[in-house]
Formats: structure tokens, sequence, C-alpha cells
């Protein structure tokens, strides 16, 4: 489509085709975080507060904060921090495990699954479905599978070669 808008990311840096696979990732990456920040400014959030109310409405069971800071690549402290801002604004609460006082279970108020609506509504504007058509968000969403897939198995790959 040589007579069509470029978007930020086609603006920015010229030809696509000529990035590498990790730069254009990254760089993806990097415009769509900003229009997240620009987007929750509405609610308030963070984008990782957000997507902390998003993954644990999600969740069929209470979530801890270590499966939280896995599920975002995030320090355990980091993580901390987060659940604490969210849950001083009554957004969520922590419960102790009956069996084990060592374990914190983290669940969403009834506040906090508003708020995590809200915010779904914020982030969905920041890729208008327009731009794309029904089959190509179904190949991208093959493309992203595959390649989480193949992340996902490089790093059990390395964390079995850095026990042995």
């Amino acid at each position: 489509m040589p007579n069509s808008p470029k978007t930020g990311l086609q603006s920015s840096v010229g030809d696509l085709s000529t990035l590498p696979l990790y730069e254009l990732f990254d760089r993806t990456a990097s415009l769509l975080l900003h229009r997240a920040w620009y987007a929750l400014k509405a609610v308030r959030l963070t984008p990782l507060q957000a997507h902390v109310l998003l993954h644990t409405a999600q969740q069929s069971k209470p979530i801890t904060p270590t499966q939280l800071a896995n599920a975002f690549f995030v320090s355990n402290p980091t993580m901390s921090e987060v659940l604490r801002n969210l849950a001083s604004r009554q957004y969520l609460m922590t419960t102790v495990c009956r069996t084990d006082r060592r374990v914190r279970y983290v669940t969403l108020t009834k506040r906090g699954q508003q708020r995590a609506q809200q915010a779904r509504a914020c982030l969905s504007d920041i890729i208008p479905s327009a731009l794309l058509t029904h089959h190509e968000r179904m190949m991208c969403l093959r493309i992203l599978a595959k390649l989480g897939s193949s992340a996902e198995g490089l790093s059990k790959s390395r964390v079995k070669l850095t026990q042995e």
C-alpha cells in the first residue's frame, strides 16, 4: 500500500522490512506502552497496575504475589510495591493461607473488579480494531502464540543448562 498513511512506528523507523525481528518487537512494545500510559491516565493506573488487576481478575483462584511477579517479569519487591499501592486504593486485598501462614493470596475487591473493567476499556482503544481485519488478527495471534511457546521452550532449556 504505497499511498497508505504511516503508523507511529513506520514514521519513526522507515522501512520495517529491514529491521531485525527483535527490534521490530521492541519498538512496537515501546509504542504500545506509550499508548497504554496515555490511555490509563483516565483511570489513574500505570500499565503494570492495570495488568495486575486484569490478570488477577482472570484467575479462577487466588494468586500469590510471587506468581504475579513471575507473570510480569518483575522482582518480588517491585510487585510488593504495586500490590501495596493497589491495596491502599482498595482495589485488592491479601489473605493468609490457612495451611501455610507464610503464603499470601491476592484477590480483587468489588472496587478492583470495576477498575479492572475500566482499564480493559481504556486498553482496548490503544489498537483500533478497525486497523486489522479478522483474518489478520487471527494470523497475528497464531504468530505470537508460536513465538511465545518457542520463547517458553528456550527459557526452560536455559534453566536446565544453568542447573547442570
